[in-house]
């Protein structure tokens, strides 16, 4: 089968490998599509001390066709069955765990991202484990829903389990800096749980276009020609955002973040710094007399799945406006194709 090998930092080719064999208690899936997130292009680009030995293959955000059955797999899934995959499946054992707190479990397993203990979607098959069937983001898909569109339930999950810890209402007001794809989905799921008013923010002219003929946010703000600041105390009548979220890995913009948000508002960093320069500058004292409360955030649990799965699947949130196709072949063009934020999702089909 063909699949896109990483065998080491910014060395990637599509090559022929071997079909995976089917797990026993599992199942083969014959791949549909899987979305190119950014954490995929850092990977590739850069690295990760995570993965221990190339070559890889990346991929977490998968849709695809059920090609055989394992012999001893007692669940409800055939030959034929179109369905979704995500990214990680946890213990279910550990403290974490126990806690319902899946996705920090201490010994979670990923299925192309991360370490890569399983080989991920950017190939024509991926052998799906049992434990991800048991315990992990497995879901069926109806007939009825476009099966490359379904790809972006995993990424929806990461973003409804940064929103689980805050609420809001139809006079809040969230600020979204990062005009991308995640950003795109910050506001659909804002706006589907009832928020007030959407700023995106950015930089680039273009992506913000983009987001904006996608997502819909209520004001659109070139940080180049605006200043953010005044937009938002404009609109807030001088108090501030109720959250701020900052949807983009730029060390500047999360140290800017705690300048935009009210007194007892809150700060969501959503994405990662670059280990070579992930310390940050913070006046503590911002943080404790305004009694701001700063989210961290990380992918998310099996029940984001099957409720991303079931929005999209009942049509309560467009993700159709997101999705630009490429073929596997053409993986280096779709990686510059997502780098140039000509276009706000990319996902491959093999």
């Amino acid at each position: 089968m063909k699949a896109v090998l990483l065998e080491g930092p910014n060395k990637v080719r599509v090559g022929e490998i071997a079909v995976p064999k089917c797990p026993s208690d599992g199942f083969l899936l014959k791949v549909s599509a899987c979305g190119l997130c950014g954490s995929d292009i850092r990977t590739i680009r850069n690295g990760s001390g995570k993965i221990k030995q190339y070559p890889v293959i990346m991929g977490h955000e998968i849709t695809g066709v059920v090609a055989e059955v394992g012999s001893t797999l007692h669940a409800d899934y055939k030959v034929g069955d179109k369905v979704a995959v995500g990214s990680t499946a946890s213990c279910g054992e550990c403290y974490f765990c126990k806690k319902g707190q899946e996705n920090l479990c201490s010994d979670i397993k990923c299925l192309g991202n991360g370490p890569v203990d399983f080989p991920g979607g950017f190939a024509e098959y991926v052998a799906v484990p049992h434990m991800f069937i048991e315990k992990g983001p497995v879901k069926k898909l109806t007939n009825n829903v476009d099966i490359d569109v379904a790809a972006l339930a995993e990424p929806l999950t990461t973003v409804m389990n940064s929103h689980d810890n805050i609420t809001f209402d139809s006079n809040d007001t969230a600020v979204i800096i990062g005009a991308g794809p995640i950003g795109a989905l910050h506001i659909a799921n804002l706006k589907l749980n009832g928020i007030g008013t959407t700023i995106i923010a950015d930089v680039f002219e273009e992506r913000l276009a983009l987001v904006a003929a996608a997502a819909s946010p209520d004001i659109v703000v070139n940080v180049k020609k605006e200043n953010l600041v005044d937009v938002i105390k404009k609109v807030t009548h001088g108090r501030g955002a109720d959250i701020v979220i900052v949807a983009c890995s730029v060390k500047a913009v999360q140290e800017q973040a705690f300048s935009y948000v009210r007194k007892g508002g809150h700060v969501i960093f959503f994405g990662g710094l670059p280990d070579q320069n992930r310390m940050i500058q913070l006046d503590s004292n911002v943080l404790h007399y305004s009694q701001l409360t700063l989210h961290g955030t990380y992918i998310s649990r099996p029940h984001h799945f099957f409720k991303a799965i079931e929005l999209i699947t009942q049509n309560k949130i467009d993700l159709s406006k997101l999705v630009t196709k490429m073929k596997m072949d053409d993986f280096d063009q779709a990686m510059a194709l997502a780098e140039s934020g000509k276009v706000l999702k990319v996902v491959i089909n093999p």
